[in-house]
């Protein structure tokens, strides 16, 4: 459930729960971060200090991958949902969840 908006959270691909070290790159700069949970359809990328903004286009590389093109949906405070332009292809995001996984989004307690 989001709670903030009060709807349920209803997405197209399963979230898991990941730790990995990031940069986002805008138009204009680049952002290091990490993400906290990965989907095929998207990720939360989690900055510090510099933000990016909704509707935002932006490339995610992750650790070792090229980069990803995304659009920013939400921002709330030092995280932000980034929705890939395309879905993952699955088996790149099980390889990124084998080597950065945490325990699933979906398991971990409120």
């Amino acid at each position: 459930m989001n709670h903030a908006a009060g709807k349920s959270d209803e997405r197209q691909f399963p979230r898991e729960a990941i730790a990995a070290t990031a940069v986002c790159r805008t138009f204009r700069s680049k952002i290091a971060g990490h993400v906290s949970n990965l989907s095929r359809g998207g990720c939360c990328l989690v900055t510090r200090g510099q933000r990016v903004a909704p509707a935002q286009m932006v490339t995610l590389r992750l650790e070792g991958l090229e980069g990803i093109p995304a659009t920013v949906r939400w921002v709330a405070g030092d995280e932000a949902g980034l929705s890939f332009d395309w879905p993952l292809y699955e088996p790149l995001r099980d390889h990124i969840v084998a080597l950065r996984g945490t325990v699933s989004a979906e398991e971990k307690p409120a």
